[in-house]
């Protein structure tokens, strides 16, 4: 689980004379991710968008209601 280092080095990565990857475009190359640490975020993002849309849905729910209500009372 999370980030490993990979071996044999990169290429990119040989002659590097940085000393920290964070800022590099070839560090997932050198540090790749796991699956589950792609997968973790990206559950978490699509559990806050169904919720949002919850949200939406009863609102759109609450105001067909009071159309209907008004529609019944005229």
């Amino acid at each position: 689980m999370g980030i490993h280092k990979v071996r044999p080095i990169p290429k990119p990565c040989i002659n590097c004379t940085e000393a920290e990857c964070y800022n590099c475009d070839y560090a997932l190359a050198r540090w790749p991710v796991s699956r589950e640490c792609e997968l973790e975020p990206l559950r978490k993002l699509k559990l806050q968008a169904i919720a949002r849309m919850q949200r939406q849905i009863a609102e759109i729910d609450r105001e067909l209601e009071e159309i209907k209500r008004k529609n019944q009372e005229q």
